[in-house]
């Protein structure tokens, strides 16, 4: 890496997180606009205007779709792993932070979509003083805070915690923001943002009798199969697309380049299940095949007992 150049290597990464941006922002207007061919020139068209022009509303538009899909890529399991994550990378943050400055420096020498940009002052001429929040920073807290809400619907409190930790969450921007300005040094923003998000819901739960639950609250057996059947039941889901989030597919790595571009047009479910079709009739040949080796075998046993 010593022998290519940095423009290069920021370019190069630039142009991945772009690409992965657009992506993640058609997903993400998927619920609401659909899968379709506009939705994914519109999200193309952003990611072309932001790596043209580092626009810091584009970069917004893109680090907003690839937080969105972050958060929902991956779901905790239980309350205990969440507040280990959260408590592993409060220690994180606060050492790379005040004990270095890789985190600033990283932050501000990568032109990606890794970030969201606010001018200090919006009524600046000179927009080019910019603060940052890392996605990291809102990811990670959001992996909690979806937890909070599918919580709060399997013991049937409604949105109640999940009000509670983004109200914990709005403040701790709030301090950690009014700190930065007031001492005018970067902050690590999960050191306020771990302590406001447990209190808050670990107190809460004590104060309403919700402890018990919250601490064995387990996603998989307590929400995600009951909202499943729920679905079934009222026609939002059919089982045939349960059993088709299960399938598996074996295919290339251009494949599935090539599915994921398909998918951001709304244009993957055909050659999707080409492909189902295909790891199945795959797998079926393989089965197929070790059965006729075990029958050659049971024959070729009975002949040498013979």
């Amino acid at each position: 890496l010593k022998l290519v150049p940095r423009y290069v290597i920021n370019w190069l990464l630039s142009f991945y997180l772009t690409l992965i941006g657009a992506k993640s922002l058609a997903s993400a207007a998927r619920p609401y606009l659909g899968a379709n061919i506009i939705v994914g020139l519109a999200a193309v068209a952003v990611g072309v205007h932001y790596f043209r022009s580092k626009d810091w509303i584009a970069n917004n538009t893109l680090a907003y779709g690839i937080a969105i899909m972050g958060i929902e890529a991956i779901q905790l399991k239980t309350y205990a792993v969440s507040a280990i994550l959260l408590c592993g990378l409060f220690l994180y943050d606060i050492f790379w932070v005040f004990g270095t400055d890789v985190m600033v420096t990283v932050a501000r020498g990568i032109d990606g979509p890794i970030k969201l940009m606010f001018p200090i002052s919006i009524l600046s001429e000179n927009w080019d003083h910019k603060t940052m929040l890392g996605l990291g920073d809102i990811i990670i807290p959001g992996f909690f805070i979806s937890q909070m809400y599918r919580f709060s619907c399997a013991i049937g409190r409604g949105n109640f915690y999940y009000t509670v930790s983004m109200l914990a969450y709005f403040a701790s921007l709030v301090t950690c923001f009014f700190i930065m300005v007031f001492y005018k040094h970067a902050q690590p923003a999960l050191l306020y943002i771990v302590p406001f998000l447990l209190i808050a819901t670990f107190f809460t739960a004590i104060v309403r009798g919700d402890l018990g639950k919250l601490l064995g609250f387990d996603q998989e057996t307590s929400f995600c199969k009951k909202t499943t059947d729920r679905f079934v039941k009222e026609g939002l889901l059919t089982k045939e697309e349960v059993e088709a989030e299960d399938e598996e597919i074996e295919a290339s790595v251009m494949q599935i380049i090539w599915l994921e571009v398909l998918d951001t047009f709304g244009l993957e479910k055909s050659y999707k299940q080409s492909l189902i079709d295909a790891t199945a009739k795959g797998k079926k040949a393989e089965k197929e095949e070790a059965e006729e080796k075990s029958d050659k075998k049971a024959v070729k046993d009975k002949k040498k007992k013979q």
